[in-house]
């Protein structure tokens, strides 16, 4: 029989590769939860091992509930070209409740009889004294890791899946190069402004990734990081006290992404997104203040992309400049109440 002529894998150009790689990185769901992901089994592991020493003891099971995300569309960007994006208010509303924990048994039938199959087939009933009796089943214990999570693809997501797993282990050679693909065409997006009255869970996300043993920054290449500032809100008369506030917050926000890029040795572009409701001199000033430390990381290109909207303009409400209005308001009138 002839061999075969058919292309394989191997015998196409890696140009082509490339195409098939992108095709089974495809899935139903959303890449934005690939980072949620990371913290979430890390929280689970943790729960496991604090509170399970003998598996003998206790099935544990890992659960994750994804049926009360919101999915809804990102926030377009102001000037319609779509580059950032930011989830809907819906997830604002989820509390960020303690971990679940779920203890759940197998039923026992409790009518002191047992079930045998005769020769033919047949299900006869037998007295429970002449059946030997199974073993009891190990409990099972799933641990949920804690809602706070869900808020994570607010301010930082990968906007694509890696190949499926399959194509990963044809080879060592497509697992390399399936990889490179990836990481060179991945893109990291942090939104660095998003969600102040979560400032401390920010914070203590980042701060996570920074220190963490294998931080999903090892390998990342590419990152687009996002300021939305309102410089016009800011002046408005009554809000001296945001200006004195939101302006230290804006610079410790800005400390924490530099961190998390200085984790990132591979990183090979950077690209940063400055939003603002004026374009004058104090408002560079806070630019230049916020962005100068992201033009020095080792080995990045560094690409500044601004995006004004005049000062006496009023955003629209599910656009980034009105996202963030929205909030400086909500916190004017309600104060640092998380909801």
């Amino acid at each position: 029989m002839a061999a075969s002529s058919a292309p394989t894998l191997q015998s196409i150009p890696v140009e082509l590769r490339h195409e098939v790689y992108q095709w089974v990185s495809v899935r139903e769901d959303k890449p934005k939860k690939l980072i949620r992901r990371w913290f979430e089994k890390r929280d689970v592991a943790a729960q496991i091992a604090a509170q399970v020493s003998d598996p003998t003891v206790v099935t544990v099971l890992a659960a994750y509930d994804d049926h009360d995300d919101d999915d809804s569309e990102a926030a377009a960007e102001d000037d319609g070209e779509g580059e950032d994006d930011e989830d809907d208010d819906g997830e604002d509303n989820e509390q960020e409740d303690d971990e679940e924990t779920e203890v759940a048994a197998e039923d026992d039938d409790g009518d002191g009889e047992g079930e045998e199959v005769d020769d033919d087939g047949d299900v006869a009933m037998a007295d429970a004294d002449s059946v030997v009796a199974a073993p009891p089943a190990l409990p099972i214990r799933k641990f949920y890791p804690a809602r706070k999570w869900h808020h994570i693809p607010k301010f930082l997501r990968i906007d694509r899946f890696p190949p499926a797993k399959e194509v990963l282990l044809i080879s060592k050679q497509f697992n390399r190069e399936a990889k490179a693909w990836y990481y060179d065409t991945a893109v990291l997006k942090i939104n660095a402004t998003a969600s102040f009255l979560h400032t401390s869970f920010f914070e203590e996300s980042l701060q996570e990734i920074a220190d963490a043993a294998f931080s999903p920054m090892e390998n990342i290449r590419k990152v687009e990081v996002t300021f939305v500032w309102d410089t016009a809100w800011l002046r408005e008369d009554g809000h001296d006290w945001g200006a004195a506030v939101f302006p230290a917050l804006l610079d410790e926000r800005a400390r924490f992404v530099q961190r998390i890029l200085e984790r990132a040795p591979d990183l090979k572009q950077l690209v940063v997104h400055w939003h603002d409701s004026c374009e004058d001199e104090e408002s560079e000033e806070t630019k230049l203040k916020t962005l100068t430390r992201f033009m020095g990381i080792r080995g990045a290109t560094f690409d500044l992309k601004e995006h004004y909207i005049a000062s006496d303009a009023k955003p629209d409400s599910r656009s980034l400049a009105g996202l963030l209005r929205l909030e400086f308001q909500d916190i004017a009138n309600n104060g640092w109440q998380v909801k």
